[in-house]
């Protein structure tokens, strides 16, 4: 079994913790936090004030980092002496520059760092892959729509909450450092300009349109893909429930939760000592965060 710590106390943090208790490889051993009272955590779990604190104790052997993203640069710079395995929660930076300089450290460090792009570790994901690798020539247009109502942060624009998850995942398919005709347009926003649902427009390998509609000024929750073929087959996967549909016929659903998949492969690296996956992934990271520096510029 392996000691994990969790950085961060919010409510995604809550659950992160409650999935990693109840996944028979990991321990709980302490928690980064601020709050002088969580309820939700047992007396058997240390916390500390301050990531610097954590690393110090030498007392676990991986750390989810379930904090903003400004946090991770200095978690990677302290786990890099010990090479001690991390998860990042996404974007894993707010700037690309940031973003490059994780890479850097990692792979220098030959170290085992998975962001958690969790739909990428989902079983649909996987199908979804295969699907399109089958079809590749044959697909015609791309829709994704990913947002909710929320969250509403003052330092940064909801496309780095709302848009990192499904880039990330074209990038494991697709060339985006290739992309041309990149647009967008603001669909709706409030008079505060604090809650916005924006759609993004571009061109994949030429000939394949990609429509991209994210944000936070959604009614409810929401995270679709939906591959369009040129003979207008569809297959669409909703992330919200887990399933993946060819038309409306099922032909998947999750048999776990992604965060589930994300812990059995950061386990599977670890005993492995596999970093392959993560320079793979943090690739992808950074193409994706240099596409939504670029729209903002569009």
């Amino acid at each position: 079994m392996l000691k994990i710590s969790v950085i961060g106390s919010g409510d995604w943090s809550k659950k992160v913790i409650n999935e990693i208790n109840n996944n028979k490889n990991f321990l709980i051993k302490s928690v980064v936090s601020r709050k002088e009272k969580n309820n939700y955590l047992t007396n058997k779990i240390k916390i500390f004030k301050s990531i610097h604190d954590l690393f110090e104790d030498n007392s676990v052997d991986c750390v989810y980092v379930a904090a903003l993203p400004y946090v991770n640069l200095d978690v990677v710079k302290l786990a890099s002496s010990k090479k001690i395995p991390l998860i990042l929660e996404k974007p894993i930076s707010s700037s690309y520059k940031q973003a490059i300089e994780i890479q850097r450290i990692v792979n220098n460090n030959n170290m085992i760092v998975i962001p958690n792009i969790s739909n990428y570790f989902s079983e649909i994901f996987v199908k979804i892959k295969d699907i399109i690798s089958q079809n590749h020539k044959f697909i015609k247009k791309i829709y994704i729509y990913e947002g909710s109502n929320g969250p509403i942060r003052n330092d940064i624009h909801p496309v780095w909450d709302w848009g990192f998850h499904s880039l990330s995942m074209l990038s494991q398919i697709f060339e985006l450092s290739k992309i041309a005709n990149l647009n967008q347009t603001i669909i709706k926003q409030d008079k505060n300009k604090k809650k916005i649902v924006s759609k993004l427009t571009f061109k994949i390998e030429r000939d394949i349109d990609v429509i991209f509609v994210t944000g936070n000024f959604f009614k409810k929750k929401i995270r679709k893909i939906k591959i369009i073929l040129k003979n207008n087959n569809f297959f669409l996967a909703n992330f919200d429930k887990h399933e993946l549909y060819e038309k409306d016929k099922l032909i998947i659903k999750n048999e776990n939760t992604p965060l589930t998949s994300l812990l059995n492969k950061f386990r599977y690296c670890i005993i492995n000592k596999d970093s392959n996956l993560s320079k793979n992934l943090l690739k992808g990271s950074c193409d994706s965060i240099k596409i939504i520096e670029k729209f903002y510029r569009c």
